[in-house]
């Protein structure tokens, strides 16, 4: 399986949600990282801890057949492949899906999402370009930015009924405190969230419970078979 994470646009969430699927990930065996955000944060988090971890630039001109050649080389079971912002997912689906078709995997891809009609607009176009694919869509509504039913322009959206219909999955990724992730994945350097030596017993409560909670999450999208899924925006 491999484990995307996007949103296209920054600031949603991708790399901690990337983070959590990597502890998740860790704790089961063998995984492999792809860096293609430029603020290197997945790869600085998984330092040692991966198998391997690929860097690829996706603004470059050559990002796309670097990440193609990257998927198909390694040899993990389990890849978690974190997106830059401004990538253009959806302008690229023709390669990733035939990457996917080649090397016989499936992807998870697991678009973060804010309160803005933007995160729904780029969804749906993403969703629309990669119909014809074997990648499984992740709506995530990511809590941080209030509770579920504060995302009304999701939520009444002519493209959340037609995702749901189609098959999409919607998650409500859960909520990690700011004064937890400043002092763990914020921290220089930085401090994995299995591992938070130093931190008070309410952190670490926090962690223990926010852990559980995402990797409950991924288990259940890694148990769902891929299917194409087409939506309007």
């Amino acid at each position: 399986m491999i484990w995307a994470f996007d949103g296209k646009i920054g600031g949603v969430g991708k790399s901690v949600a990337a983070a959590a699927c990597v502890e998740r990930l860790a704790s089961m065996g063998e995984f492999a990282v792809i860096e293609a955000d430029v603020n290197n944060n997945l790869a600085s988090y998984t330092e040692g801890l991966a198998k391997k971890v690929w860097q690829v630039d996706l603004l470059a001109t050559s990002g796309w057949l670097d990440l193609a050649s990257a998927l198909e080389a390694e040899t993990a079971a389990e890849i978690v492949l974190s997106l830059p912002a401004g990538s253009d997912t959806a302008g690229h689906a023709a390669i990733l899906g035939d990457v996917l078709a080649d090397t016989k995997r499936q992807m998870a891809l697991v678009w973060m999402m804010n309160r803005t009609p933007e995160s729904v607009a780029l969804l749906g176009h993403a969703v629309e370009a990669f119909a014809n694919t074997s990648v499984n869509f992740i709506a995530a509504r990511n809590l941080f930015f209030g509770t579920q039913q504060k995302f009304a322009i999701w939520n009444g959206s002519t493209a959340r009924k037609a995702f749901l219909k189609a098959g999409g999955t919607e998650i409500d990724f859960p909520e990690l405190d700011d004064s937890v992730i400043e002092t763990t994945f914020c921290a220089h350097p930085k401090v994995r969230f299995s591992a938070p030596t130093g931190l008070a017993y309410g952190h670490r409560w926090a962690l223990r419970r926010w852990l559980d909670e995402t990797a409950a999450l991924y288990s259940a999208i890694a148990q769902k078979k891929a299917a194409p899924v087409a939506v309007s925006a």
